[in-house]
């Protein structure tokens, strides 16, 4: 029997149960290849070196803002040198959003999108009923249903890595849809407007959110009524089927016009492995072709990254329409930084706004210090 299949993905219904059950499926077609498939946590899977996990992986989902660096050190296969043209293209032309090109760096094509996701908002339709609930679209429709909840009925996750993706977003957002290329300074007007909206959402968020993950909010406000509405959240389909929780939760616009941070998943080969590299290159096709996401990818919890699944009215029916009301906003998403070593002084700004905010340490003083700590990207030109 040949050596199975290794997949790494992360510690969720979304992540974990789409590989297993389209995995089940591709081994009836291949007698003999096993696939096992391993799972890391959500906080692994932002911040975990990528390098590691592809020495003992055929496949691994991992986060864009990795592609410099995978790139750079040679992690992941170029696809665009291991698959034809024709299906890259198919791949690029029913991308969500820039979710395929997120995954582009230097002339290659480092992943496939495999699930696509941006910063959406989120509500519970049966509380916010009461209230006369219309979603805010923008700053000032924000402030003003936000002054008619219970007190601290609003979410966040604002937890150090979600409080630095949720400031990107503020950042595209008073930039016109920008968005900041990680190696510039930050305009200190724009910076200050954007941390002035942070601070206000870190002020009026339900106490759980300062340590709190998307996944963390999203559970308890399925779970209990102490969570209303969340304005600014990577959104997970899961928590809209009916049945998951014991309260139902929507998702939709956000409250600015655009720059919602890209989030989502790709899925690399593995440069540094090559016994399997025949099966790996044709399962994550297999994984991301428009059949299996429409089908068993989506139907087992899945968020894909194939366009023609968000635009299903079926799909969407039983979703409480999240792909279609969630599509608009991803469409216009602001993709993150993803030169070599990014990640690095992303999670170094991460924990320092986290402090920052929690020590209320003036605007100013929050942007000269992430600006020093990004000046150090100086140094990287990949």
């Amino acid at each position: 029997m040949a050596e199975p299949l290794v997949v790494m993905t992360w510690d969720h219904i979304r992540g974990r149960r789409p590989v297993e059950v389209c995995a089940a499926q591709w081994k009836l077609d291949h007698p003999g290849q096993h696939v096992l498939v391993q799972t890391r946590s959500l906080a692994d899977f932002e911040h975990d070196p990528i390098q590691e996990l592809a020495r003992r992986c055929d496949l691994v989902l991992y986060d864009h803002p990795f592609v410099g660096t995978a790139a750079h050190d040679d992690i992941f296969l170029p696809l665009d040198d291991w698959i034809i043209p024709e299906f890259l293209e198919d791949q690029r032309t029913h991308s969500v959003g820039p979710s395929h090109a997120s995954y582009e760096w230097n002339g290659h094509q480092w992943g496939l999108a495999i699930d696509a996701a941006a910063q959406v908002s989120a509500y519970r339709p049966d509380l916010s009923e009461s209230t006369d609930y219309q979603v805010p679209r923008s700053w000032d429709e924000l402030e003003h249903f936000a002054a008619h909840l219970p007190p601290q009925a609003m979410g966040m996750a604002l937890n150090p890595t979600h409080v630095f993706a949720t400031f990107l977003t503020l950042l595209a957002a008073v930039s016109g849809g920008e968005g900041w290329d990680g190696r510039s300074p930050i305009d200190s007007v724009l910076g200050n407007e954007a941390l002035g909206r942070l601070r206000w959402l870190w002020e009026q968020a339900h106490p759980l959110s300062r340590a709190s993950s998307p996944i963390d909010v999203l559970e308890a406000m399925g779970a209990d009524d102490g969570i209303w509405y969340v304005p600014l959240i990577f959104g997970y389909v899961n928590y809209s089927v009916a049945g998951y929780k014991p309260h139902r939760i929507c998702f939709g616009a956000i409250p600015v016009s655009h720059g919602a941070i890209l989030g989502g998943v790709g899925i690399g080969v593995s440069a540094l492995r090559s016994e399997n590299r025949a099966a790996a290159l044709e399962f994550a096709q297999y994984l991301v072709t428009g059949s299996i996401q429409g089908g068993p990818y989506v139907r087992s919890g899945g968020q894909p990254g194939y366009r023609d699944v968000w635009e299903d009215e079926l799909v969407n029916v039983d979703r409480a329409n999240f792909f279609k009301e969630t599509l608009p906003v991803l469409d216009g998403a602001y993709v993150r930084p993803r030169y070599a070593g990014y990640q690095t002084l992303q999670r170094q700004a991460e924990l320092y706004l986290h402090d920052e905010l929690a020590s209320k340490s003036p605007h100013p003083s929050i942007l000269a210090g992430l600006n020093k700590i990004f000046s150090q990207s100086t140094h990287n030109t990949n």
